[in-house]
């Protein structure tokens, strides 16, 4: 479910709004280790 959101650039602001705690930027710097997530 985070995959098609993460292809956003809104990401951050979505996200934000949502958990607004920043919990959201760690499962983003997750994804963003992921070679496969690079594209």
């Amino acid at each position: 479910m985070f995959l098609p959101i993460l292809r956003f650039p809104n990401f951050h602001i979505y996200s934000s709004k949502t958990f607004s705690n920043g919990p959201v930027y760690s499962i983003e710097e997750s994804f963003s280790l992921l070679p496969s997530y690079k594209i």
